[in-house]
């Protein structure tokens, strides 16, 4: 069963199963879908592009991260 967790763009929502796995859907046709698919469509056409913004994204979840460590052990 999902569990809709988020629901910060219109007409979207996140999803959570619960094991970490998570899904995020859009109304059929809205213009956040299509922006998506086509960013989507972008990072599939251009290898290098792809592999920089998962490095990005992979930086950017480690400082989040980090940050909360941070903060809970300030206490």
């Amino acid at each position: 069963m999902y569990v809709a967790w988020r629901n910060d763009i219109a007409g979207s929502r996140y999803y959570s199963k619960g094991n970490g796995k998570r899904t995020h859907s859009f109304t059929a046709g809205s213009e956040q879908a299509i922006r998506h698919w086509v960013f989507r469509d972008y990072l599939r056409k251009h290898h290098g592009v792809a592999q920089q913004y998962a490095a990005t994204q992979c930086n950017a979840k480690q400082q989040k991260t980090t940050g909360k460590t941070r903060r809970l052990m300030a206490g």
